[in-house]
């Protein structure tokens, strides 16, 4: 998410905030189809096919912390190799 999220933006910023939003946007593709093959359930079940808000706010938030851990790195620590 966070190299997709590179070819698209230019500013860190930009970067964090759509990387997360890609990261976001897996899970609600993922989650759901999880829930009906059986891998998981929740028990109060959710409002977007069984899933709970309260899921999609804790891939928000890792999902924030995790770019913002990418960023820090390669501002810290310059790649020998362009990034893909």
């Amino acid at each position: 998410a966070w190299a997709y999220a590179a070819l698209l933006t230019r500013g860190r910023a930009a970067r964090v905030v759509l990387a997360t939003l890609i990261l976001t946007g897996f899970d609600l593709v993922l989650d759901p189809g999880a829930v009906y093959l059986g891998f998981w359930q929740y028990a109060d079940g959710g409002w977007f096919y069984g899933v709970p808000w309260s899921n999609f706010a804790g891939w928000l938030f890792s999902g924030l912390i995790g770019s913002l851990i990418v960023e820090c790195y390669l501002a810290l620590r310059r790649p020998l190799l362009p990034v893909p």
